[in-house]
């Protein structure tokens, strides 16, 4: 390790399918002991309602990270239970010695496109950004979203391609190391990601090959629709697909550093 790089970390990409794999989550949250972590479908409300779902103040109450920031939510009311209303958002999650030092939610300006999807929601067109102070001076721009589902566009479609642009668009007015995740809702290959090579963001996916990240629990168990896209100020020590089933998605697990 040179002086200008931080100490290597541990960041997981996953959506959490609102969390109702309780115990597998807690296994896999024991077994990885993440620095960071990226999730979609993360559900938040005011008690705890585990083993049924597992909430991000659970996650916090755990112990399992020490920050966290929040996108707006995916509908008003994605679940009720016992009179009380808990809601779908991104969150990125941060474990203590990393600093949160900013995070904002910034629309991507869909300008009247709507999701061919059946289930049409306008927070698919937002992007979750999040500075984290590592320790030794180091800092990282960790960018969330989740990408407009529409289940025959795996390859491209025209929300896709909008949502890409613009947050191509935003990344390059960013300095320092960047790191975009999320469930995507896009194959590797999709036309709708090109504007993210197009500015030099690498996709580990394509780098490692990575084909299958779901499973049995997914209605399409053989594809891989999560990324994690980097800049070149990340350098990625390893990169794999774990195999817990923790969620609908398996978790994209990348052990990186950052240079300054």
């Amino acid at each position: 390790m040179t002086d200008t790089e931080s100490a290597p970390f541990t960041f997981v990409q996953l959506n959490m399918w609102d969390g109702r794999l309780c115990y597998p989550l807690y296994n896999f949250f024991n077994r990885i002991k993440a620095d960071i972590l990226s999730a979609q479908e993360v559900l938040t409300g005011p008690k705890d309602i585990s083993p049924g779902f597992l909430t991000a103040e659970t996650i916090l109450k755990k112990g399992y990270f020490d920050h966290v920031t929040k996108g707006f939510p995916f509908v008003e009311e994605a679940l009720t239970v016992k009179g009380h209303v808990y809601t779908e958002h991104c969150m990125t999650f941060a474990k203590n010695p990393m600093g949160l030092r900013d995070s904002k939610v910034i629309h991507l300006d869909p300008e009247g496109i709507t999701s061919t999807t059946d289930r049409p929601r306008s927070e698919y067109f937002d992007l979750l950004h999040t500075v984290l102070e590592l320790p030794g001076g180091h800092s990282a721009h960790i960018l969330n979203h989740h990408g407009v589902l529409v289940y025959e566009g795996r390859m491209g479609h025209k929300p896709g391609d909008h949502n890409f642009k613009r947050i191509a668009e935003y990344i390059e007015t960013l300095s320092g190391p960047v790191i975009l995740s999320g469930d995507f809702n896009m194959y590797k290959e999709s036309s709708s990601l090109k504007p993210l090579h197009e500015i030099g963001l690498k996709n580990l996916n394509d780098i490692h090959g990575i084909t299958k990240a779901r499973n049995e629990f997914s209605w399409k168990p053989d594809e891989a629709v999560s990324h994690i896209f980097i800049n070149d100020k990340v350098t990625v020590e390893n990169y794999h697909v774990a195999q817990d089933n923790a969620s609908d998605h398996l978790p994209l697990v990348m052990r990186a550093r950052v240079k300054s």
